[in-house]
C-alpha cells in the first residue's frame, strides 16, 4: 500500500531551478560618433544628456511642435474638438507641401480638412508619415521615456516654444512609432497617441529616446 512521502523524499527529489542565458549583441557606432563615444551630430534635438552609460538621442514634444507651427496655444478650440491633433497634423502636411510658412493656415484649407471623415483623415494621416524620410540619428530601437507636463499648458492659448524636435510631423513620426517603453524604427505608424490631445491632471505627448548603452562605451 502506497504510503505518503516524508520531508526528507520531498527534499530527495528537488531539482535546480532552469537558467536562461541571454545574449545581446554590441551596439554598432551609429553615424556622427567619434573615438570613445563622443557625441556628434547624431544626437537629435533636445538630446545629449548622459546618464551613467546611458545617452539621451531625442526629446519630442509633440504638442508644442504642433501648436508653435499652427501659432495656436494647447487650449485652442481646434485642438479640443473630436479627432483634433490628427486634423492639425494633416493640415500641417498639406501645407508644408504647397510650400506654406509656419504661421496660421489658410482658411480654405482648414474648412477641407475639417470636412473630412474620419476614415478619411486617418488613411491620409498614414500616408503622410510613410512619406517621411528618418534623419540620420534615428537609430533602430531605443527605449521610449514618457515625461509629464505642467497642467498649466493646457489652459494657455499661447503657442509653446518646442525644446526638442520642433517639426511637427517628424514629432508625429517618432511617437508613432512608439510601442510601450520602446521605440521601433521600423515599426508602421500607430495613431495610438496622434488622435486627441490628452487630458488629465498632468497631460503628456512628450518623451526622450534613450540609448540604454551609448556606442563606444562598452568594449
Amino acid at each position: 500500500m502506497p504510503t505518503e512521502a516524508g520531508p526528507a523524499a520531498v527534499l530527495a527529489n528537488m531539482s535546480a531551478p532552469p537558467r536562461s542565458v541571454v545574449l545581446l549583441p554590441r551596439l554598432r557606432p551609429a553615424p556622427g560618433y567619434g573615438p570613445g563615444g563622443t557625441v556628434g551630430p547624431a544626437v537629435g534635438p533636445g538630446g545629449g544628456q548622459r546618464v551613467s552609460h546611458a545617452l539621451c538621442l531625442a526629446r519630442i514634444e509633440l504638442a508644442a511642435a504642433v501648436c508653435a507651427w499652427l501659432q495656436i496655444g494647447r487650449g485652442s478650440a481646434r485642438l479640443g474638438r473630436p479627432l483634433g491633433l490628427a486634423r492639425a497634423l494633416v493640415l500641417l502636411a498639406r501645407t508644408a507641401a504647397a510650400g506654406c510658412p509656419a504661421g496660421p493656415a489658410p482658411r480654405q484649407e482648414v474648412a477641407r480638412v475639417a470636412n473630412l471623415t474620419e476614415a478619411a483623415l486617418l488613411d491620409e494621416l498614414t500616408r503622410q508619415l510613410l512619406a517621411l524620410p528618418w534623419p540620420d540619428w534615428v537609430p533602430p530601437v531605443a527605449m521610449a521615456q514618457p515625461l509629464g507636463q505642467d497642467p498649466a499648458l493646457g489652459l494657455s492659448r499661447k503657442p509653446p516654444v518646442p525644446t526638442g524636435v520642433d517639426c511637427p510631423l517628424l514629432a508625429a513620426r517618432l511617437v508613432s512609432a512608439i510601442r510601450g517603453p520602446v521605440f521601433l524604427r521600423r515599426a508602421s505608424p500607430s495613431l495610438t497617441h496622434l488622435l486627441d490631445l490628452q487630458g488629465g491632471d498632468v497631460p503628456s505627448l512628450t518623451w526622450e529616446l534613450w540609448l540604454p548603452l551609448r556606442p563606444g562605451a562598452s568594449s
